[in-house]
């Protein structure tokens, strides 16, 4: 478990240099993240426990027997190959 914390602090505590941290300072600001949240963030992902993953299973499992899938990628590729899908959506674009 402890790998998968390690794993995920690495997001949000990255060395940043000066510039990188202005720049993230902007991105917070901006979709209006405080440094609480980030720390509240930074406190849930480290009291994690093995068992918090686990009782996710039951959801986990209703997803997969919906058998969908979401596709991230080239907007021309992916409406060539438009029989693959049963629905397209650009997300990016609503």
């Amino acid at each position: 478990m402890n790998k998968y914390i390690l794993a995920s602090l690495k997001y949000i505590d990255t060395l940043r240099d000066p510039e990188g941290k202005a720049s993230a300072a902007d991105d917070m600001y901006i979709i209006g993240i405080t440094q609480e949240d980030v720390q509240k963030y930074r406190d849930e992902i480290l009291s994690t426990t093995a068992d918090d993953i686990r009782n996710y299973a039951p959801m986990m499992d209703g997803i997969m027997k919906q058998n969908n899938l979401c596709v991230s990628g080239n907007e021309n590729i992916i409406n060539s190959n438009k029989a693959l899908f049963q629905s397209i959506k650009n997300l990016c674009n609503n």
